[in-house]
């Protein structure tokens, strides 16, 4: 058995220990290595940070489609009568959609500058840009 307060052990029919100066030396010399030793590696409390719950972003509704994608019919036949390759009139169907111009009001409004901003190129810039002023 040893003593809770000084780790000392007591002797075979001690039941308390008495004190005495050699006792309070060792005390003293115990609660002094005790506030020399580094803090022990080992952690009572632990912080937890738990990751915020996200929720994904809802999709914006697609626009309606048709045979040319997302565009609106007016459109859509304005562009089928350009007469272009079906590479080349995909690709213009994508960059349409991409610069978020649906109808052919919105088309109409664009320059010659804009339309290069849009990504067309010179070929099929021209064709569009001489369609637009005859539908004017």
């Amino acid at each position: 058995m040893t003593s809770p307060i000084t780790n000392v052990t007591l002797g075979a029919g001690q039941t308390r220990l008495i004190p005495n100066e050699a006792v309070r030396l060792r005390a003293e010399a115990a609660r002094a290595r005790q506030a020399q030793a580094p803090p022990s590696p080992v952690r009572t409390h632990v912080p937890v940070t738990m990751p915020a719950v996200v929720s994904p972003p809802t999709p914006a509704p697609a626009p309606p489609t048709n045979g040319h994608g997302p565009l609106q019919p007016c459109l859509a036949e304005f562009v089928a009568s350009l007469g272009l390759s079906d590479h080349a009139l995909a690709t213009l169907v994508e960059q349409l959609a991409t610069a978020e111009i649906f109808d052919l009001e919105t088309a109409k409004f664009l320059e010659a500058a804009e339309w290069r901003d849009v990504g067309l190129k010179v070929g099929t810039r021209k064709r569009l840009l001489a369609r637009l002023e005859a539908t004017a």
